[in-house]
């Protein structure tokens, strides 16, 4: 098979790359940054698009802006990517009904606490928060997905996809894990959002592209939301911790004030009920923290 993956250069996109490829498939990697993972440099919304995807398969749709540091700087442009580029894949996946996988966010849920399931209400903040602008574009890019499976049969899945963690993630996009990792490994403290406690469920990406791998190769699927995560639920003391205890460092923890300025908004919890894709397609994930903490301490240490 042949699959476009847009955002092939990123985080999730490169590492859905190198999986798609181990299992044979040919890819076309789409991506505005100029990287091992991309064939094609340019951007979804651009008029070329179309062509690129025309002799493929499927669409794994991965770009998007992500991380808060990102998010915060620019909300209109976080709001706008996705619009703009859920809208031109729909629009290039109708002309042969080519099935999408998109990667949606379980920031959708906003501030639901408890499992989340794929039929809650979702609980959103205020528009004019800026950490919202990326719970609202991907919320939006989901009804725009749903509503071209409802009046146009294109065959798209929406995985809303958990605090997947691994190598590539970047800390200077306000990524947790990889954050603490390189202040572990430097000695520096490692510095907790307040209030500390609150939690989050942790998913390795070599778990989560298989899961839309899963997704891509399941009928069944076509026209549902799906959750996308791991099990392992900490509260982020509990996983500074964790990441001092696996890599041996004497580092110490501190809770701080988040480092994002005005207009970011902390949720509390956040874990996926899974019943839904294991029943879809018999994916379940296997991958303990442990090992991710140990394979981004190394991919760390390589690159400095």
């Amino acid at each position: 098979m042949r699959y476009c993956v847009t955002g092939s250069a990123g985080f999730i996109g490169s590492h859905l790359v190198d999986a798609l490829k181990a299992r044979g498939h040919e890819i076309v990697g789409v991506d505005l940054r100029r990287s091992p993972w991309t064939d094609w440099p340019g951007s979804v919304t651009a008029k070329g698009f179309p062509n690129v995807v025309q002799h493929c398969d499927g669409i794994f749709h991965c770009a998007a802006v992500v991380g808060f540091a990102n998010v915060m700087v620019d909300p209109r442009r976080t709001i706008q990517t996705e619009l703009d580029t859920m809208r031109v894949v729909l629009e290039t996946a109708l002309r042969g009904k080519r099935p999408v996988v998109y990667t949606s966010s379980s920031a959708v849920y906003g501030r639901g606490t408890g499992a989340a399931t794929e039929t809650m209400d979702n609980q959103l903040g205020p528009t004019v928060t800026r950490s919202w602008s990326y719970t609202y574009g991907k919320a939006a890019a989901e009804c725009l997905a749903a509503a071209a499976f409802q009046q146009d049969r294109i065959p798209v899945r929406i995985g809303r996809l958990f605090n997947v963690v691994g190598p590539r993630q970047s800390a200077a996009a306000g990524f947790v894990l990889p954050r603490f990792i390189e202040q572990a490994q430097r000695g520096d403290p490692l510095t907790v959002y307040s209030p500390g406690t609150q939690t989050r469920t942790f998913g390795a990406v070599q778990d989560i592209t298989h899961a839309l791998m899963a997704l891509m190769d399941c009928p069944q699927a076509a026209g549902e939301v799906v959750n996308v995560g791991g099990t392992e639920t900490l509260s982020m003391l509990q996983l500074a911790t964790l990441v001092k205890g696996t890599l041996g460092s004497a580092s110490p923890i501190t809770v701080v004030a988040h480092g994002y300025g005005p207009g970011y908004d902390n949720v509390i919890d956040r874990k996926p009920n899974l019943e839904k894709i294991t029943q879809l397609t018999g994916w379940e994930p296997t991958t303990p923290l442990r090992d991710v903490i140990l394979q981004i301490a190394q991919a760390t240490a390589v690159a400095a």
